[in-house]
């Protein structure tokens, strides 16, 4: 098999192969969308006492269904439970399983306590008790402390409020989405509001001296708390982020980003997280720390202009779905006016790597005939298929290994690939660049250098790109 063959053969694959993982992202995003959809919708008010050695949770959720029984899933670590009705009774349930409960009035309300420790910082995660089948769209948190007055609440929440009165300090969280990490601290921190979804707390002159260059791109509707602390280890949690005092903001800025992305996606491999990695280099404009997305980068800044690339990182940051391969393609494509495979075809870390390049879907007519040849544009040149473009022109091609011999019944061409030669009814002629390129799955021409050697004209219209042979039958 030649290596052309080979070539060709590999390429096919691999627009196959993306075929069929976009037909299955595809086939995925439209089953968890309709998971979603079935799912109820529910708002819930969290009351949180903290008492010095325990807290006490008043978890209400509103909106379900009348008169309507829910399996209810609390953690284990939640002491001296309780589900209290609409009708401040125990609830109800006609079931025998354990923990499925009437909601009377379309309300059910658990009442629970969690154990903390004296003195020392905590943060809270999977504290609060989930209803099986049911999306909570908007959680609002209320938090009392009657006794260490000093000490700092962060909730993976906007805070909307916070009150010093005589007796107790009083704190507001509400915000979009379920039950976030709660952090307690026993030393007064100083919150600065980036945007208003981006948060950060710590001490107040560490605070006041450190800033971000994304608080703009941080402004969709998941909110996140970055705390600087030592008294808890790293951790990333709903809505929170804890890190260490001694960490670079340009550390912590990548991480916002590659968690920021990673929620975009409906699902990634551990073969396709190179994909973050590229986008959040794209983002912040640093070097990227994966070799394939080194690549995808340098393939994205050589041949497409600042724009284009602003264009499609817009496209994928404003972009509401979940995201997957084949959208890339498109966002990159639209940002070009034409069609890519580019992230399809990449898409395995571990396969081969494809070069950038765009599919210009408007037909070629040659010398008045509708062709089915597909022109390429790669390098900022448009290229087309060498063999096909010849033969369309009234060409005979013939080639052996890299030579290529072109001729009718007036002319004759030698073409060598990758050298900048070629003969001409027997004399030869040097070029400044080579005339022929082996590109993606094939061999190519440029369209400046058609024009030069065969002295065509090419027309681009609209739906259409007209070549004709100024030198046909002479």
């Amino acid at each position: 098999m030649s290596k052309k063959s080979i070539l060709l053969l590999v390429f096919l694959l691999a627009v196959t192969s993306g075929l069929l993982i976009w037909q299955w992202e595809i086939y995925s995003e439209n089953t968890k969308e309709n998971l979603k959809h079935q799912m109820e919708q529910a708002v819930q008010h969290i009351t949180i006492e903290a008492t010095g050695k325990e807290l006490k949770v008043t978890q209400t959720v509103t909106g379900l269904g009348k008169d309507k029984e829910y399996q209810i899933l609390k953690p284990d670590h939640l002491f001296r439970w309780q589900c209290i009705d609409g009708y401040e009774e125990n609830c109800k349930s006609f079931s025998q399983e354990s923990h499925i409960f009437l909601a009377d009035k379309g309300e059910l309300r658990f009442t629970f306590v969690i154990p903390i420790q004296q003195q020392s910082a905590f943060l809270l995660t999977d504290w609060t008790t989930t209803i099986k089948n049911v999306d909570i769209k908007e959680t609002t948190i209320d938090i009392v402390e009657k006794e260490k007055r000093d000490s700092t609440w962060v909730a993976g929440l906007p805070q909307t409020g916070y009150e010093r009165l005589s007796l107790i300090d009083f704190y507001a969280f509400k915000g979009k989405g379920g039950t976030p990490s709660i952090y307690w601290d026993p030393n007064p921190f100083e919150k600065k509001t980036l945007s208003k979804s981006l948060a950060i707390y710590g001490n107040p002159l560490f605070v006041q001296s450190n800033s971000y260059q994304i608080p703009e791109l941080m402004g969709g509707e998941e909110f996140i708390a970055i705390i600087y602390t030592d008294s808890v280890n790293p951790y990333t949690g709903q809505g929170i982020k804890i890190v260490s005092p001694s960490s670079q903001v340009e550390v912590i800025e990548r991480e916002l980003m590659n968690d920021y992305y990673f929620k975009k996606f409906l699902k990634l491999s551990k073969h396709e997280q190179w994909v973050i990695d590229l986008l959040t280099a794209l983002t912040l404009e640093t070097p990227p720390a994966h070799p394939k997305s080194e690549f995808m980068l340098a393939e994205l800044s050589l041949y497409m202009t600042e724009k284009e690339r602003k264009l499609f990182l817009q496209a994928v940051q404003k972009e509401e779905k979940l995201i997957n391969f084949q959208m890339l393609n498109q966002m990159l494509g639209n940002s070009k006016g034409l069609e890519t495979t580019f992230f399809s075809a990449n898409q395995m870390e571990e396969s081969e790597w494809t070069p950038l390049f765009f599919i210009d879907q408007r037909q070629l007519i040659v010398n008045d005939r509708i062709t089915s040849i597909h022109i390429v544009h790669r390098k900022n040149q448009m290229l087309l298929p060498f063999v096909e473009t010849m033969e369309a022109m009234g060409f005979q091609v013939k080639s052996d290994d890299d030579i290529f011999y072109v001729s009718n019944t007036k002319e004759q061409y030698t073409f060598f690939l990758n050298q900048p030669i070629f003969t001409h009814n027997g004399t030869d002629f040097g070029l400044l660049e080579n005339p022929l390129y082996e590109e993606i799955a094939g061999v190519y021409i440029t369209n400046k250098t058609l024009q030069t050697i065969f002295r065509v004209s090419i027309i681009e219209e609209q739906l259409s790109i007209v070549l004709k042979n100024d030198s046909q039958g002479k």
